[in-house]
């Protein structure tokens, strides 16, 4: 009876179906959490995920960082070392220097070096090459002073003589020096004038011997009024200074003052010499060995063997640091000695 009076009860209260929408609203609700739970889940994974490829991305980045590090340390490194061997080489050619010059100062103390004065009238179309790169950006003009005492006593035992030498591109006049304390008649010629504004090196020296040109233009050297015909012209690494159209200027202009007899002797490079700080090439005219010998063939000059040795050769032979040597690096250049045939 009672039991019965309760089921009525809730049957007009509506018990049953509010017990059905609780259920339900528990299974809704059991869902809902349920969803949250996977939600909050994939949300983690998600996170972590993110987490992950964040802390990939740092080792990436530091792993970048550590090679760019390792990069600008090697590459600091590297320009160290150069540095360090181009401050070696220079060490070494200073002492040489100095240590030629000691000599030389010892053998005029004693008398056994007179030079006289030279008495050379010089003139020249153009005094000065402004247009080269050399003198833009002086860099050999300012550095070299090459001296080679073996090329000078080379070129007396070829003439059996005391000889009459030019050199073309005399930088600082080392060469023209040596000549003339052997006793010699040697004159230099440099495109740039920033040696002789300096009284750098044999400038200082030997003033009445060395002269500014742009030899692309006509030149005259005489003594006693009359043009000097020379025995010997050098020319260490000046021709691929030249510019391409003005190469046959240049050789006619050195044929005019060579005696019937005389060499001109010569180094000539095959590479690009690049300034990095402006990138200026002081190299206008690389051509291959044949090219040259075709030049200067067309003007009647033809190369001659056996005159001079590769040690005897004043550049292009690895006398220095900083010499190419055409002997163990041909693709760097080649020498020329040639006469009128």
């Amino acid at each position: 009876m009672r039991s019965a009076l309760l089921s009525l009860v809730r049957r007009i209260t509506g018990y049953y179906t509010l017990l059905g929408s609780a259920h339900q609203a528990e299974l809704t609700l059991g869902s809902i959490e349920g969803k949250l739970a996977e939600l909050n889940a994939k949300r983690e994974h998600d996170r972590l995920w993110v987490a992950s490829a964040l802390d990939e991305l740092k080792r990436e980045i530091k792993a970048d960082l550590r090679a760019d590090i390792r990069e600008d340390l090697k590459s600091n490194l590297d320009g160290l070392a150069v540095l360090t061997e181009d401050l070696h080489r220079r060490s070494v050619r200073h002492a040489t220097q100095a240590e030629l010059s000691l000599y030389d100062i010892k053998r005029m103390l004693i008398g056994e070096i007179k030079i006289e004065p030279a008495k050379i009238d010089f003139s020249a179309e153009r005094p000065i090459a402004f247009d080269s790169p050399d003198h833009i950006v002086p860099w050999g003009t300012m550095r070299d002073n090459t001296r080679h005492r073996r090329f000078v006593q080379r070129s007396e035992e070829i003439f059996g003589r005391k000889v009459k030498h030019l050199d073309i591109g005399c930088a600082g006049g080392g060469l023209v020096w040596d000549f003339t304390i052997a006793g010699n008649l040697s004159i230099g010629i440099e495109g740039s004038d920033y040696s002789r504004r300096n009284s750098r090196a044999e400038w200082g020296t030997i003033p009445d011997r060395l002269f500014t040109a742009d030899v692309c233009y006509p030149f005259e050297v005489k003594q006693d009024g009359a043009r000097v015909l020379f025995d010997v012209i050098s020319a260490w690494e000046l021709f691929e200074h030249i510019p391409t159209d003005r190469v046959d200027d240049v050789i006619t202009h050195l044929l005019a003052h060579l005696s019937p007899e005389g060499v001109v002797v010569c180094s000539i490079a095959t590479f690009n010499d690049i300034d990095p700080a402006t990138g200026t090439n002081f190299h206008q005219t690389v051509k291959p060995k044949a090219w040259w010998e075709e030049r200067f063939s067309a003007q009647g000059l033809k190369p001659v063997a056996g005159l001079f040795e590769a040690g005897d050769f004043v550049r292009g032979a690895g006398h220095s640091g900083d010499d190419w040597d055409a002997r163990t690096s041909p693709h760097l250049g080649f020498h020329l000695v040639l006469r009128r045939q």
